[in-house]
């Protein structure tokens, strides 16, 4: 279990603002990403695609796949695998980050990775923790318990 969220680390670290965060995480809770930026991560629209898409999408009044269809860029078939996957997809924060434009992909992935290797570190520490205490299964179970309530509050 993490002792700290990735948001708080990014915070911490400088790479973002409270501010930021607080927009991301807003960004995050709204559910599904953009479809353009979908088909930007999965390679069915280029980056030019999409900025031409909603450039043109005030204009017309018309949702960006609808748009994309309209200028030829998709078909239906590339549009229904884009809604399903924007219906089944979960937002992280990362991603958020990157879709508001606060971090670029290579510092996120940079960030994550140093991230990870503190959790790594942190995690070898308690579990050597937790050995060297009597009746440690005890302990763990209300540790988790405890964390599982503070992540549900």
């Amino acid at each position: 279990m993490s002792a700290k969220f990735f948001g708080q680390y990014l915070l911490e670290k400088g790479r973002i603002t409270s501010q930021q965060l607080v927009e991301a995480l807003e960004f995050q809770k709204s559910g599904r990403p953009p479809i353009g930026a979908l088909a930007l991560d999965v390679g069915l629209l280029t980056p030019d695609q999409v900025k031409l898409v909603l450039a043109r999408q005030p204009n017309n009044d018309k949702r960006f796949s609808e748009m994309a269809l309209s200028l030829g860029f998709l078909n239906q078939s590339r549009v229904d695998e884009l809604l399903h996957l924007q219906a089944s997809h979960k937002l992280m924060l990362g991603e958020a980050l990157m879709v508001k434009g606060y971090l670029s992909a290579e510092i996120l992935d940079r960030e994550l990775k140093e991230f990870k290797k503190e959790e790594e570190k942190l995690s070898s520490q308690l579990d050597n923790a937790f050995n060297a205490i009597a009746n440690k299964e005890i302990v763990q179970t209300f540790t988790d318990l405890m964390v599982m309530m503070f992540n549900d509050f």
